[in-house]
């Protein structure tokens, strides 16, 4: 005879999702938003870009946010060219 009471076990997925709600913030969904890519460029341009250091800087700080930002549908490709072309 089976039980039909007995909890059934979790699969990855929905292990994962139960984890996750138990830590708001850690999911990927929530990791950056047009406020970080525009904070950035901001700071940029006015801390000036002199040097090739810094303006390495910011190319891979501004790469990785706009990437992620681009891959989860949060950035249009027309909006990356403008934010860093400022």
């Amino acid at each position: 005879m089976v039980d039909n009471d007995a909890p059934r076990p979790y699969n990855y997925q929905e292990w994962k999702a139960a984890v996750l709600r138990l830590y708001p913030g850690a999911d990927a969904s929530a990791r950056y938003n047009l406020g970080d890519l525009e904070r950035l460029v901001n700071q940029s341009f006015n801390s000036g870009l002199a040097t090739l250091g810094r303006f390495s800087d910011y190319y891979r700080d501004f790469q990785r946010i706009a990437r992620w930002l681009l891959a989860n549908g949060k950035l249009y490709r027309n909006e990356e060219r403008r934010l860093f072309q400022q």
